[in-house]
């Protein structure tokens, strides 16, 4: 992950304090801040006529970036395993920043954990040519959408599937009822993610409300599919009113549906 594409990441969650931060986007994050700081300091420097404007400025800038700093500070802490209230750490002299920067040190926790799924390696696939892709196909009604790769990763355990293991699919489709993938199918392939995260295999618009980045996880069980709340902002309902437990499966038949966030973003799970 790059300076821009960490920034663009935690300004785009910028109240989620849900999920996972690889450590890459909390310090090029905490890098861009520096460079805005040391570009208002030149200002300063070069135009004394508009040093109350320039602090102006520069302060309502840091006011807007406390919510999204606390929340990549929160997700951070989530990747290594621990709570986000560890941030209080902060108060303690001393002390608790040594807690905090040794902590928002560490790696990653390979594969998952109680937070969600390991941001390095989900939602991604490795080519046969080198590199990660998110290849595209055509679901059953001539719409193109993502669907599984040939190598899948599986949340659960954290690792890759095999490629004959990747096209285990259920009997069961999700058929879009309401919202973005109105009328659309999705045949239920090894495990496929929704959220707006570009490398979901049920994508969404950046701009949908109610839908986390990585909202949910289906996974093909034989005659059934089941379901992952993956700590979304929103929640995930079955059957409009059962909101779902975060990382806790649940299982589900032709007939029952299933919302993110709201009704406005609605499947229903048909037979083949």
């Amino acid at each position: 992950m790059g300076l821009m594409e960490a920034v663009s990441s935690v300004f785009s969650k910028y109240a989620d304090f849900s999920g996972r931060a690889r450590r890459s986007e909390y310090w090029y994050f905490c890098l861009f801040n520096v460079l805005i700081y040391m570009a208002f300091s030149s200002l300063f420097l070069l135009s004394f006529r508009m040093i109350w404007f320039m602090t102006a400025l520069y302060s309502v800038y840091s006011l807007a970036i406390i919510v999204p700093g606390l929340a990549v500070g929160c997700r951070r802490l989530h990747d290594i395993g621990r709570p986000g209230s560890y941030l209080l750490f902060a108060f303690i002299p001393v002390v608790g920043y040594i807690f905090l920067l040794i902590w928002f040190l560490q790696d990653s926790d390979p594969g998952s954990n109680r937070y969600g799924p390991n941001p390095k390696s989900s939602g991604a696939h490795y080519a046969a040519g080198g590199g990660y892709n998110h290849p595209a196909a055509y679901s059953n009604d001539g719409h193109r959408s993502r669907t599984m790769p040939v190598s899948s990763y599986t949340e659960s355990t954290g690792s890759y599937d095999s490629p004959a293991r990747a096209h285990e699919h259920s009997s069961l489709v999700l058929e879009g009822m309401a919202g973005y993938h109105l009328g659309r199918k999705f045949p239920v392939r090894g495990t496929m993610v929704a959220g707006r995260d570009p490398g979901c295999a049920i994508s969404y618009p950046e701009d949908t409300h109610g839908v986390s980045h990585r909202h949910c996880q289906f996974r093909a069980n034989g005659s059934s599919v089941v379901v992952t709340d993956l700590g979304s902002s929103y929640g995930t309902f079955i059957n409009g009113k059962n909101r779902l437990k975060p990382n806790h499966p649940v299982s589900l038949s032709a007939g029952d549906t299933v919302s993110l966030g709201s009704q406005k973003q609605c499947f229903t799970v048909v037979q083949k």
